[in-house]
Parts: C-alpha cells; structure tokens; sequence
C-alpha cells in the first residue's frame, strides 16, 4: 500500500459564509455561495469546491462523485457539525447512504460534539483522500464501514472520544474485508483520543503514523492499534506509544515500528510538531509518502543530519535548519491566459548568508516546480541594498498549479550551504482573455 495521491486542475465553484445577503450568488468568485453544502449541491463530478476561511457550522452531505472540498487551511477554516448530525457523510438524516469514488477533503478543521466528525458507509464502492486536516473534538473522527476505500494522509487526529468517556476512537475501518478493498493511514498524527485506530474485519495499511496517550479505559482498555475479526493489516514505521494498550487483538509491532516518546514541541497547546531529538525524526519509509506535510513543507528532510534523507513518522516533517527568506514573485497579478514565458522569484538571504551559494538545483515553487538552471542573475531587485538572486520557472507548469483567487501565496524553497530555506510571497491569480 503506498500513500500517494495525484491531484488535478478542474472547475471551482466558491463559498465564503461572509456573503450573506447576496442575490445573485452563484459559486462563481465574485458571488460565492455562503454555505459549504450549497457549493457541493452545485458542484459536478471533478470539480473543486473551495471554501473561503471561517466557521461554517453544517452537517454537510456528500454525494457526487470526483468533487474536491478545499478548505483555506485547517487552522482557518472549520467545519462544525454542532453535534446534530455528522460534520461530513455520505449518509443523510435517514441513513440513506450513497457510495461515491474519487472525493478529496483538504484543509479544514472538522469536528461534531458526540458523534462522527467524518463518516462513510457504503455497500456499493466509496473511495477518496482526506488530507490535511485536523479532526478533533467528536466521539469518532474517521469512521469507514463496509465497501470504503479511502486514504487517510497528513491528518492532526486528536480528543475523539464520546461525553462520558466510554468511547470514540481517532480513525475506525470496519466491515471491508467481503468487498475485497482496504483503506490506507499514512502519516498521521493520532494523539489523546479514547482509542487510536481500531480496525475490524477490515483490511488496512497504517504506515508511518505517530499513535501515541490514547487513553480512556472506563468501558474497556484504550488502545494505539487494535485489529480483530478477521482481514489483513499491514503496520509498519509508526511510533505506538503511551496507549492504555499499545496494540490489541491481531496486531502487533510490524518493521520499522517502534514505542517511545515523540517529543512533541508542547504538547499542552496540542502542538505536535516533532522537536529536537524526537526517535520519530527520519524513522518512517520513503515509499509511497506523500512529497509534502500538513504544513505544506517538503518531505523527506534530512533531519537527525546523518545525510540520509528520510521521511519523518507523523503528519509533521521535522526541519532543524530551516530558515525564513525574502521572496518576491513577478507579476504580481498572474493572468491564465497570458503566453508569457517565465515567472520570476527574487531571494533575498538573511545577514550572514551569501546569495552565491544558493544551489539553483534545490529550488523549489509550491515544493512542486523547480527552477531552472538558466537563466539567473544577482542583483537588488527591492532596492534595499541587500542582494539577491533572480531565478525563473516554466510559467505553463506554474499555471497548471494555480487557481483563481485575488490572493494566492507562493512559496518558494531551496537550500543554500546546507541550510534548508523558505518564503513566500502573495499574488492575485485572474482567468481573463482580451476584453474580459
């Protein structure tokens, strides 16, 4: 099982709960919708809808197949289900359940008191990819019962459990093993639920994820990873650690597992970024794992300096270098339908470090296109009197990545003297031909 993912351009239809009142509203990008469910109500199968920062407090339904639901950011962007329903489901108030292939849900924060944050339940095909997000707060996070194939990839999965603190789990798979799918957990970090991950007569790949204080034990003993009633479970490269009980029924520590502290940065102000000296700091596999982490920042990094690059456990990349640079993107509005060739970045370098040692090689926009070799050029784009380097991308392959918005940051990474860099820089992102 790898836990790769491939995401493609499509139409965008757009919410912002800002804009109550508005009578046209279309989904379009001057007059969005101002519910979640409206957007996907309007949406077709491959199209995107993207939901601008705030809380929207719905019980959305899912139901058509190969829509993306893009949030601003989990930090951003929240999806309430008030304990009324579940947050997000592909069932409906009478438990009608429609199987749906091909959904994405990106960049939101998620959670409803007391019962399902996200839940899927089919008998015919489900499948997609839930990345990015923080899922918290709910009896059950991720629950996948019967026919569901989903990945579950760079997620912040933390306090599921029910009121009483009899139950709730972080991510449930159950009842898949008749229909002959699986559903993969990858680079999760699974933290302070009732249970960590419980799979029953279910096939499951848990590669690369941190499960660790899951703790409730009032009905039964809470557990990091528990597998019964028959299925194939695959556990390997996760730190399990701190449970009630470590590992229940059927599983057991695969390769590459191990059980130790994390070393969370603060763990009081559910801040899990890994710190110095964390064992789950290049302890994962390279295989199938995702080229980014929740935060968007590139993985692997080579981050116990060993000069082996390796991909960190949990859903945060462990970078003990990183510095922040000036960037300035050129245009500053970026037409779609423009022929121009290039788009440019200016790097600007902190006291002590030298633009001339920038390797051209390691840049990166958006951690997804590189710069290219030729042409580049030091000089002081800002006039600040500070130097630095002009590099250029392939503007078609930028566009292809980009979406409408009258803000959209770019960053940009790269490496200079063996410290990794970053920066980034907003734009406005238009789709106008002449006379538009």
């Amino acid at each position: 099982m790898l836990c790769t993912f491939v995401g493609t351009a499509s139409a965008i239809i757009y919410v912002d709960a800002s804009n109550v009142g508005d009578p046209i509203e279309d989904g379009t990008i001057d007059h969005p919708f101002d519910k979640i469910q409206e957007g996907i109500d309007a949406a077709s199968p491959g199209e995107t809808v993207q939901v601008a920062a705030s809380t929207y407090y719905e019980n959305v339904l899912l139901t058509t197949d190969g829509i993306t639901l893009l949030g601003s950011g989990a930090d951003v962007t929240t999806i309430d289900g008030g304990g009324t329903g579940d947050a997000i489901s592909n069932c409906n108030d009478s438990f009608d359940c429609i199987g749906i292939s091909g959904f994405v849900i990106d960049g939101f924060t998620i959670k409803s008191y007391n019962t399902h944050a996200i839940h899927f339940y089919s008998t015919t095909t489900t499948s997609g990819i839930i990345k990015n997000n923080i899922i918290k707060d709910s009896a059950y996070g991720i629950s996948a019962y019967r026919n569901c194939n989903l990945e579950i990839t760079n997620n912040l999965i933390y306090n599921n459990r029910n009121s009483a603190n009899t139950d709730g789990v972080g991510v449930s798979i159950m009842w898949n093993t008749p229909y002959g799918v699986s559903s993969t957990i990858c680079g999760n970090t699974i933290v302070d639920n009732y249970h960590g991950i419980w799979v029953y007569n279910a096939n499951a790949a848990i590669i690369n994820n941190i499960v660790v204080n899951n703790s409730g034990g009032q009905n039964i003993e809470s557990t990091g990873i528990d597998h019964h009633g028959g299925g194939t479970i695959d556990i390997s490269y996760n730190d399990v650690f701190g449970n009630d009980v470590n590992y229940r029924g059927d599983a057991s520590p695969g390769l590459g597992d191990i059980s130790a502290d994390p070393l969370f940065e603060d763990v009081a102000s559910r801040d899990y970024h890994l710190s110095i000296g964390s064992p789950c700091v290049d302890a994962g596999t390279n295989e199938g794992a995702p080229s980014t982490d929740f935060d968007g920042n590139p993985r692997p990094i080579d981050g116990d300096g060993d000069g082996i690059t390796i991909v960190d456990m949990g859903a945060f990349e462990y970078n003990p270098e990183s510095m922040t640079v000036k960037v300035n993107i050129n245009p500053d509005t970026l037409n779609l339908q423009s022929n121009g060739e290039w788009i440019t970045a200016y790097i600007e370098l902190p006291e002590d470090y030298d633009v001339v040692d920038i390797d051209v090689s390691t840049i990166l926009l958006e951690n997804t296109v590189s710069a290219e070799a030729n042409p580049t050029e030091i000089g002081d784009y800002d006039d600040d009197g500070i130097p630095d380097l002009m590099v250029k991308f392939d503007r078609s392959v930028v566009q292809d990545i980009l979406e409408v918005r009258d803000e959209v940051e770019i960053t940009v990474t790269g490496e200079v003297a063996g410290t990794q860099f970053g920066g980034s820089d907003t734009i406005r992102v238009i789709d106008k031909g002449k006379g538009k």
